[in-house]
């Protein structure tokens, strides 16, 4: 059930915690009177320029073909969405659709895109009424989502198909289901339902807040770990790590807090750096992911239109473009890449007699290789991350002819981000599991955490114990263990 607090659109600020929580499971939304005769007074100033003067999507057709002319009738504005519709593969979660009908309406009630206010009212009754336009994941080069942002603009003249209450149905089938009329939409309301970053933006808002939770569970299977090997602590002191920055400093507080009482002598005086230095590197995992967040929160709450009306003015430019976010999208792959890597070294450190005086890959004997091949799956995933880590943002190749000639690819830079999150979640639910399998061997765990994490995974067939932790992880438990 949705929220009874109120999101006021284009007046609250969105983040990305906002933009998950409304996308998944939804809040009441509320267009201001004083934000709707804001978008009034730019739609009106709008179409007394465009009167007068060339407006590019309006008096113009679009891309390299803007010297073309083209007239104001009903026909235009749905050939400028169906041409634009071409994106490709499999469709798109509801999540990510949601997200990106939030940001729409969103940047929308921010003023300058010139539409009729009635196109946000359309918008956020698509969120209301749990209509989700189906929406192909792939096809945008980044400046400006036109391709899967045409896909959702088709829903509003009663086109493409949506999902109504989770039954696909056409177009207009669907608007009919959720008492929603179809839309008369002009030239620039069609552009700027096609134009803009709101799916990049969106998707990188989903996958930032995933990979928070992911780095919760690597620092907790860390410190489970740490306790397996009964390591020096003085690694996570307020002492020693105090002398670095703050998100050190916060991993380190953590890690205390979910190591709190155990009591073991250490075994060596200095311990591998996949545990000796799980503050530094996940504090610069934290520190990636707040810098990241913040690029994707400014883009969500700034004008992504393109021209744009300021007072009685249009501005033609280039705010579709969100390179920003195709930088943060890649510099958290590389960061959950990190995460992988030494969750992977820690799962083979605690196969290993040397450090854990339990048996070698905690095997029972009788055939039974205990958690060994589990290593394999990690380090199998580990070197595939490596690969998906390249970053995708300068990758670009020119659309539209010389018009188009520098594109971000920030897309392709969020959706990979998404497999990357995938990927890392399995890496750190196999440590996890392989933790938990030599906490029940161990059978002397001191903290709490050590004791929840140890009676979390109980199949006997290894595979299934990773999809369940990975549950775990997806749904938070993880983070909210100590």
């Amino acid at each position: 059930m949705p929220s009874r607090k109120i999101f006021n659109i284009g007046k609250d600020r969105l983040t990305t915690d906002s933009i998950c929580l409304i996308a998944k499971n939804g809040r009441r939304l509320r267009l201001a009177s004083v934000t709707r005769r804001m978008i009034c007074r730019d739609f009106e100033a709008l179409r007394a320029f465009a009167s007068k003067h060339e407006v590019y999507g309006v008096t113009s057709s679009l891309g390299e073909l803007l010297h073309e002319p083209v007239g104001e009738s009903d026909i235009v504005p749905a050939n400028v969405l169906r041409s634009h519709a071409t994106g490709v593969g499999a469709g798109a979660p509801d999540a990510w659709v949601r997200a990106t009908i939030l940001v729409k309406a969103h940047q929308f009630s921010l003023g300058h895109s010139g539409v009729n206010p009635v196109v946000v009212d359309c918008l956020l009754k698509l969120l209301e009424r749990r209509v989700v336009p189906f929406v192909p994941k792939y096809g945008s080069v980044g400046d400006g989502d036109v391709a899967p942002h045409a896909h959702i603009a088709l829903i509003l003249i009663g086109e493409g198909e949506a999902s109504h209450n989770g039954r696909m149905l056409n177009g207009r089938g669907a608007l009919q289901a959720a008492r929603i009329h179809p839309f008369r939409l002009s030239n620039k309301e069609a552009l700027s339902l096609i134009s803009g970053t709101a799916y990049s933006t969106a998707i990188a808002a989903l996958a930032i807040q995933d990979s928070y939770r992911i780095l919760d569970a690597a620092t907790v299977a860390a410190s489970v770990g740490f306790e397996i090997i009964e390591g020096n602590r003085e690694s996570y002191s307020l002492a020693l790590t105090r002398l670095k920055d703050v998100n050190v400093r916060k991993i380190a507080k953590r890690l205390r807090k979910l190591m709190r009482g155990t009591s073991y002598q250490r075994r060596r005086l200095q311990d591998p750096l996949s545990f000796r230095c799980v503050p530094q590197v996940h504090g610069t995992v934290l520190e990636i992911l707040k810098w990241a967040d913040k690029l994707v929160e400014v883009e969500a709450n700034s004008v992504a239109d393109n021209p744009v009306i300021v007072g009685n003015e249009v501005y033609h430019g280039g705010n579709f473009y969100n390179s920003n976010v195709a930088v943060g999208a890649d510099a958290v792959a590389q960061g959950l890449t990190y995460l992988a890597g030494m969750s992977e070294r820690r799962t083979q450190i605690l196969l290993k007699k040397k450090y854990t005086n339990l048996p070698e890959y905690l095997s029972p004997g009788e055939g039974d290789v205990g958690m060994m091949i589990a290593q394999y799956s990690a380090a199998a995933n580990t070197a595939r991350l490596r690969t998906l880590a390249t970053p995708c943002g300068v990758h670009s190749i020119p659309t539209s002819g010389l018009q188009e000639d520098f594109v971000p690819m920030t897309t392709n830079a969020c959706l990979r981000l998404h497999e990357c999150v995938e990927v890392c979640r399995e890496v750190i639910a196999i440590e996890l599991c392989v933790a938990a399998a030599g906490l029940r061997l161990k059978r002397n765990y001191g903290s709490i955490a050590a004791k929840k994490i140890a009676s979390l995974t109980l199949s006997d067939e290894i595979s299934k114990r990773f999809i369940q932790m990975q549950r775990l992880i997806i749904n938070g438990r993880i983070s909210k263990i100590a």
